[in-house]
């Protein structure tokens, strides 16, 4: 059996989608043995420097439309008899134009996501058509898997597809890993030494809620250093705040990072924040950044929003005092929890006991062989 992941998005950086179909090509082909590869839009390296002009209103609608035809290239020579999963709506449109069954895995919500972004107005025949190519992929889909409820939700709200799964993101736990070696260089190469190092893993758009992550640290008092990682349109604008707040000895944004990377950043953190916010509709999934933090042994600091919410339920009974939660946008909570955790750090002085319990709970072998039954491929 063969197995086809496809994306329009870019893979191998930052980002969920990108961790989650990393993580699944490597699960695939070492954990259950099943040979599989990726397809991912031909055009979106040419065109990621120029993304943020292209996802102007008037150009959205382009710019997807030539994701799809990107993706169609390949698509249209692909045997009948590979398993395509395609892992977003324009994928799946891609898939049904050339006449590919597949399975599909939501992540989020494409519409409502490219309004809160300013990609596109709200009632116009952009949003009609999006809202369209959405229904058009959940129709066609052989089966569909959801990475949290509120996504679910989502989906049989829009559409009349009542079997749809709920899979909860997942993790290499061999990748990411706690590592004191690799902790220490990447600290050294940070410039950190004993300063409190709050990492922030998230694009700069307005749903990650990285705002709110740099009014906390006006809120705490002492030795900190915040690391943002990723890039995105609010660049400009959160580097004014940062000056308006002085605060530029505080944050260091250091742009994107490769998926690789991830891992030495985790390790040297002392806390994981993920400050997303709900905005036009849009909540965070079961973020990957947040599991993969955990599976490197660094406490969260999450937003009570979307999947977060299920990420704290379903940690809080076995890793007490390491995943904590404020409300939506409220940094000055969040500030005071950073300080209050630079006074007692958490109770888990083992890493390595903290990878073990997240590999029981969001380990890859463990979704992959539930991923293969839901999608009958066994």
């Amino acid at each position: 059996m063969k197995v086809l992941l496809v994306s329009s998005q870019s893979v191998g950086l930052i980002g969920g989608v990108s961790s989650y179909l990393m993580g699944l090509l490597s699960a695939l082909n070492r954990e259950v043995g099943i040979g599989a590869s990726i397809v991912c839009s031909d055009q979106i390296h040419i065109l990621r420097k120029y993304a943020e002009r292209l996802y102007s209103v008037r150009n959205t609608s382009r710019f997807y439309e030539a994701r799809i035809a990107s993706l169609k290239r390949v698509l249209k020579k692909t045997p009948k008899d590979v398993v395509v999963i395609a892992n977003d709506v324009l994928s799946a449109n891609a898939c049904l134009e050339c006449g590919l069954p597949y399975h599909l895995v939501v992540h989020g919500y494409l519409t409502d996501e490219a309004i809160s972004d300013g990609k596109v107005r709200a009632h116009s025949r952009d949003e009609r058509a999006m809202r369209k190519a959405e229904i058009t992929a959940y129709a066609g889909a052989l089966s569909i898997i959801s990475v949290d409820k509120r996504i679910e939700g989502y989906i049989r709200s829009i559409s009349k597809r009542s079997e749809i799964t709920v899979m909860a993101n997942f993790v290499n736990t061999k990748i990411f890993s706690p590592n004191s070696n690799e902790r220490a260089r990447m600290r050294e190469a940070l410039g950190v030494d004993s300063e409190t190092l709050i990492l922030v893993p998230r694009r700069l758009v307005l749903k990650n809620g990285v705002e709110y992550a740099i009014r906390a640290m006006s809120c705490v008092n002492g030795q900190f250093k915040m690391v943002v990682v990723g890039n995105g349109p609010l660049r400009s604008g959160l580097l004014a705040l940062v000056n308006e707040l002085g605060l530029q000895d505080v944050v260091m944004f250091l742009g994107e990072a490769k998926h690789e990377q991830i891992p030495s950043l985790l390790n040297a953190a002392d806390i994981c924040m993920v400050p997303s916010t709900h905005i036009a509709g849009v909540e965070e999934a079961t973020s990957i950044s947040a599991i993969e933090a955990l599976s490197c042994g660094c406490p969260l600091l999450l937003s009570e929003v979307g999947g977060l919410k299920d990420i704290f339920e379903m940690t809080s009974a076995r890793l007490p005092g390491l995943v904590f939660s404020f409300p939506d946008r409220d940094y000055m909570s969040a500030g005071s929890m950073i300080q209050k955790f630079a006074i007692s750090p958490h109770q888990f002085n083992d890493r390595e006991e903290i990878n073990g319990i997240v590999n029981q709970l969001f380990g890859a072998k463990h979704y992959v062989e539930k991923m293969i039954k839901v999608l009958g491929l066994m």
